[in-house]
């Protein structure tokens, strides 16, 4: 039996974290194994100023996440004058969850990434993740920004595909490959 540790949204460990961001006005988009009702879901959790703004849960699940449970719903949240939205890692390969961001507003999809995979799957999908996500933001005219681990761990490893994308589907910037940082950029 596979052990997932995992959170609840309403949970003390989750409201301890809340708590040490009240104080930070940027906005979070946090992947974590959330616990829910009995059901284990994949989440990305949008958080500003240690408030909960939208949780989304993963549905588009790989053959090899048979510990998690489909989410249903894709859910927009404003940030300023931007809608976002987040779908997750393995969304990326379907048009259509990011389109359901796209056909509610959203100008920004948040991709929180975990592309640790054995080095040969690695090597194959070393260039198709961006990609996808620079396929993602043409389809939908939004902008794109994913966050992905990097290294190895084990026998997996990971490049990095930590990278914003224009809407036209042009990578403006990206962490390099293999290397841990931050991608920023004034869309203005």
């Amino acid at each position: 039996m596979l052990s997932v540790v995992s959170l609840a949204l309403d949970g003390e460990r989750m409201c301890e974290l809340l708590a040490q961001l009240v104080g930070f006005r940027s906005t979070f988009v946090v992947g974590l194994v959330e616990r829910h009702e009995g059901f284990v879901f994949n989440t990305a959790v949008s958080i500003r100023s240690g408030v909960i703004l939208s949780a989304y849960r993963k549905t588009h699940l790989h053959r090899k996440e048979q510990a998690f449970d489909v989410g249903g719903g894709y859910r927009v949240f404003d940030v300023g004058a931007w809608k976002l939205g987040s779908n997750i890692c393995y969304d990326a390969n379907f048009p259509e969850a990011a389109a359901a961001i796209a056909s509610q507003g959203a100008r920004l999809i948040c991709y929180p990434l975990n592309n640790m995979m054995p080095p040969g799957a690695a090597d194959r999908w070393r260039s198709r993740s961006v990609e996808n996500l620079s396929c993602r933001a043409a389809e939908t005219g939004c902008w794109v920004a994913s966050s992905d681990v990097v290294g190895a761990h084990g026998a997996m490893v990971c490049h990095g595909c930590t990278c914003i994308v224009r809407p036209d589907g042009q990578v403006v910037t990206r962490v390099q490959e293999g290397c841990e940082g931050v991608a920023l950029f004034d869309c203005g």
